[in-house]
């Protein structure tokens, strides 16, 4: 796979609260910079194990990545900065990365063990429209 022009977002494919993350970013990125992967792809696990993730934690399906310029964030960190992209107003979310990890990311990963409950499971993993296909890579 080509690198694609801009940062590609790693996401749970059958998580209701991934998809409400990725329909926002698709329908706020004017400029079409930001790609995605579901984590359930093979294509996911190369990637993110060859930037040093290990297999066993993108099984778990709990965590959304971010791979920007070589450098993958995870949790509260791929969140806040994946707001970078987006116009004004939205990319002034990147300064809740003021916020230290440790304290983001226990509230993140609270969010990340109900989000099943609040938000639903899909029963097969999105498929994007004709207009969306460039952005998800497989």
């Amino acid at each position: 796979m080509a690198q694609p022009p801009g940062p590609i977002l790693f996401f749970d494919g059958l998580c209701g609260l991934c998809d409400h993350l990725v329909q926002f970013l698709l329908n706020h990125d004017s400029n079409g910079r930001i790609f995605f992967i579901a984590l359930q792809s093979d294509l996911a696990l190369k990637i993110l194990t060859d930037h040093g993730v290990p297999p066993d934690e993108i099984a778990e399906l709990s965590t959304v990545y971010l791979l920007s310029n070589g450098v993958v964030y995870r949790r509260s960190r791929a969140v806040f900065r994946v707001l970078s992209f987006l116009p004004a107003p939205w990319s002034f979310g990147q300064s809740l990365l003021l916020v230290p990890a440790f304290l983001a990311d226990p509230l993140y990963r609270f969010v990340a063990k109900i989000r099943y409950r609040i938000f639903g499971r899909l029963d097969q993993c999105r498929i994007p429209t004709t207009h969306e296909k460039k952005r998800f890579l497989s």
